[in-house]
């Protein structure tokens, strides 16, 4: 049987789940969750104001996929996940977090090419104090396929020096000096460029806080694989005496032709 060449769409968001163990021991269910069929088209999901026993609360919620052929030959996917007036434990707030993927593949090309712009924090603070987060969206947008970010990574050593200390690429075991580490295939970074937060009691070390009797915050933490990327603007691992695992903005993005 002859195999039809065809383009396989990928993109998917939620924007918001969880478990919790402490006070409560319960699944939060995933919340504005929406999956691109493999053909393309569109897709979108929202979800209203959202209040689990007051400890964790958001006003709106939405997500949208979509993935088509361009006029120029061109496959693309979109994935877009908003949520707006986010209350976690009246500690974290924020008036709208938006995680957002943007991909394209050529059929010249064998790498899709992928693109994290218009992802953004509005008006997050912690604990009150405002937080500046600066988000690296030139970079990733410069080095939108793999073999971009082993090239400067192998050839600049000030980025290399920069990166490792960044994303903590440093602490990683069995890694050639020069070679781009890709544990499994996937490199773990953030799009996080710098992370200011005038408060002293916070602990803050590149693009996560911890913050005492309350847990850690990951902010926009950036998975890269060939053809894909996963995008998590907000996780928590809460701790005493709330405690859990949540994920806020949560999406991906690819596509590939196959064969």
């Amino acid at each position: 049987m002859k195999i039809t060449p065809t383009f396989l769409y990928h993109a998917q968001g939620c924007a918001f789940g969880g478990v919790m163990r402490r006070p409560f021991d319960e699944v939060l269910p995933a919340k504005a969750a929406m999956s691109l069929p493999q053909t393309g088209g569109f897709g979108s999901a929202a979800e209203p104001e959202y209040d689990f026993n007051g400890i964790l609360k958001f006003k709106n919620a939405s997500t949208q996929v979509s993935g088509s052929k361009g006029p120029d030959g061109s496959y693309n996917t979109l994935v877009t996940t908003t949520i707006e007036d986010l209350n976690i434990n009246n500690m974290v707030t924020a008036k709208r977090v938006i995680a957002r993927l943007a991909t394209v593949h050529d059929g010249k090309e064998t790498e899709t090419r992928v693109y994290p712009s218009g992802s953004e924090f509005v008006e997050l603070r912690i604990g009150g104090h405002p937080v500046q987060v600066d988000l690296d969206i030139p970079l990733f947008t410069e080095l939108h396929t793999v073999r971009a970010l082993r090239d400067k990574y192998t050839k600049d050593a000030k980025f290399r020096e920069d990166a490792k200390t960044r994303y903590g690429w440093a602490g990683l075991d069995g890694q050639k000096p020069d070679t781009l580490p890709e544990p499994k295939g996937i490199v773990s970074c953030s799009l996080v460029k710098s992370l200011r937060c005038d408060c002293p009691e916070f602990d803050i070390q590149g693009h996560s806080v911890k913050v005492p009797n309350f847990g850690t915050i990951y902010l926009a933490e950036y998975w890269v694989k060939e053809n894909s990327r996963k995008l998590t603007m907000m996780r928590f691992m809460l701790g005493s005496p709330v405690e859990g695992d949540v994920t806020v903005g949560g999406i991906e993005g690819d596509g590939h032709p196959f064969p």
